[in-house]
């Protein structure tokens, strides 16, 4: 028969420690061993899963205190400089400069299309370099936590440290609420110049800038040869008649007081034999027509003066038909009639001074009754 079990004795003193195992294999070569088919970055690139949705927002946690600034890394070098748009066209085709290139992007307003669908998003360009730390202000109120960004690339495995005993596993406590997120790492070091995107549609037009001062004038080219005579041009409108140089002119008066009878259907010719001026124009025996020997353009004026207020008319007569330009009937008593026209006259024209009216008698002031002037002005 067994007797009751003793009370656990004291524990032992530790070992001594034993020698340190081989280094394990790194995840990676494991993966290989377990059939993966790649380089390291592949394998890195095999373990970054889709993004899943984002979690609820949990409840803010106490802030805790702000860790350190982590060190800056080292700026990485700068890229190639990629190739300019123009540079590219060239490389695909065209011919001719840059700003020929310019003007080939710029065709005529179209109409406004519809709004196409977004394009895909490109790349993103790469870190400026970091600027220096400013002072650090006061904790703001926690805002919605992001999605989490990708994993960085996973360091290599440090070399195994002795294995400690294993302790007794302590009961699992409640999960603590989610502390405030720390601060931003720095920057990693800046990838490589990712290649350039297809090109953008071209802008709308910017405003004209200012007119650019003028440039110097440049010299004067040599004269090009002369060019042939060209065919004789249309001729031209004929000129206007010249001024005669010794018109023909005529002027008579009646200055005798006579006493005219007149009727409404016959004109009367005045005559006149006083203060007579005769250039190329000549009067009949009675001074009652005067004859023109040269064809042209003549001005033709005359006044009637009576003593009476009467109502008469007056008018010259051309070769004894009254010219009705000439024609002056007030249509009332009047003692003065007078009239000046232009009229083209041929070689034997006879122009006559006239009056009519009701039945009766004019009586001619004394002085100067009635006047005629006849003058050439121009050439038919």
């Amino acid at each position: 028969m067994s007797g009751a079990v003793g009370p656990i004795g004291p524990t032992g003193a530790d070992g001594a420690t034993g020698p340190t195992g081989p280094t394990g294999a790194s995840a990676y070569e494991l993966a290989v061993d377990n059939g993966f088919d790649g380089t390291e970055d592949e394998w890195l690139a095999s373990l970054q899963g889709a993004t899943g949705p984002t979690g609820p927002t949990g409840a803010d946690g106490p802030v805790g205190p702000i860790g350190p600034t982590g060190a800056d890394g080292a700026t990485g070098p700068t890229g190639p400089t990629g190739a300019s748009a123009y540079e590219l066209a060239v490389d695909n085709g065209f011919d001719g400069t840059e700003d020929e290139w310019l003007a080939s992007l710029q065709g005529a307003t179209g109409p406004t299309g519809p709004t196409g669908a977004d394009g895909p998003v490109g790349p993103t360009g790469a870190d400026g370099a970091t600027g220096a730390d400013g002072p650090i202000g006061p904790t703001g109120a926690d805002g919605p936590i992001g999605p989490t960004g990708a994993d960085g690339p996973i360091g290599p495995t440090g070399a195994d440290g002795p294995t400690g005993p294993t302790g007794a596993d302590g009961p699992i406590g409640p999960t603590g609420a989610d502390g405030p997120t720390g601060p931003t790492g720095a920057d990693g070091p800046i990838g490589p110049t990712g290649a350039d995107g297809p090109i953008g549609p071209t802008g709308a037009d910017g405003p004209t800038g200012p007119t650019g001062a003028d440039g110097p004038i440049g010299p004067t080219g040599a004269d090009g040869p002369t060019g042939p005579t060209g065919a004789d041009g249309a001729t031209g409108p004929t000129g206007p008649t010249g001024t005669i140089i010794n018109p023909d002119i005529a002027f008579a008066a009646n200055n005798q007081s006579d006493t005219i009878t007149i009727n409404l259907t016959t004109p009367t010719v005045i005559s006149l034999p006083d203060d007579q001026t005769l250039s190329g124009i000549t009067a009949n025996t009675g001074n009652t027509e005067f004859t023109v020997t040269e064809a042209g353009l003549y001005r033709i004026g005359y006044q009637v003066n009576v003593v009476t207020p009467e109502s008469f008319a007056s008018m010259i007569l051309i070769n004894g038909v009254t010219y009705d330009p000439s024609l002056v009937d007030v249509g009332g008593d009047i003692n003065t009639n007078s009239s000046e026209v232009f009229a083209t006259l041929t070689v034997g024209d006879t122009i006559s001074l006239a009056v009519l009216g009701e039945p009766g008698t004019l009586d001619l002031s004394a002085g100067s009754g009635a006047t005629l002037t006849i003058q050439q002005i121009g050439l038919s």
